[in-house]
């Protein structure tokens, strides 16, 4: 698949959540429309001043490319963000190479959400890992409706912090994710 650029423009009616107005998310050659979805919520869900959309180039010390990230001002990752599946034996390189960065990993299924879990626990020492699985249905429906230029209200739940109201290109969505964390 050849590389998109996609832009997004943002709508947030949070006032915790202080999105960019817009962003372009550039689709890389091995992604697919899933993966570039659970990119755009991941974004959402976990912004923070500063998260970069597409990461970024891989250096010489982390030879990798976030799929989202923030760094430090010493050009420390402090967030890395990947999609599941990933390499196991990568996300161990990942892990070690950036030691102190939150480590977010995005699905949309529950079977894969529980599996990256358990090899968590086994293979990795817990306190920074955090793995986000959104509705299925919502990710499947995003997909079809991803266009070059794209626009996503954000209404967060005023009860639940797991939930939100979603407008992706004049398509309604009320969604909720399960977040897991290590």
């Amino acid at each position: 698949m050849s590389r998109y650029r996609h832009q997004i423009s943002f709508e947030s009616h949070d006032p915790t959540r202080l999105l960019p107005q817009e962003c372009e998310l550039v689709r890389r050659e091995a992604e697919d429309a899933r993966h570039l979805v659970l990119r755009i919520l991941s974004f959402v869900i976990a912004y923070r001043d500063g998260l970069e959309p597409n990461g970024r180039p891989a250096c010489e010390r982390i030879p990798y490319m976030a799929s989202l990230g923030r760094w430090s001002v010493e050009d420390e990752p402090l967030t890395w963000m990947e999609c599941l599946p990933v390499d196991w034996k990568t996300m161990k390189k990942i892990s070690t190479k950036a030691s102190s960065a939150e480590i977010l990993l995005a699905t949309d299924s529950l079977e894969e959400a529980q599996d990256a879990m358990l090899r968590l626990q086994r293979d990795y020492r817990p306190g920074r890992f955090k793995i986000c699985c959104f509705d299925i249905e919502v990710v499947r429906e995003m997909c079809g409706l991803l266009a070059k230029k794209n626009h996503l209200a954000f209404l967060p739940d005023p009860i639940d912090p797991t939930a939100c109201q979603l407008d992706f290109n004049q398509c309604w969505f009320e969604t909720s994710w399960q977040e897991f964390t290590y």
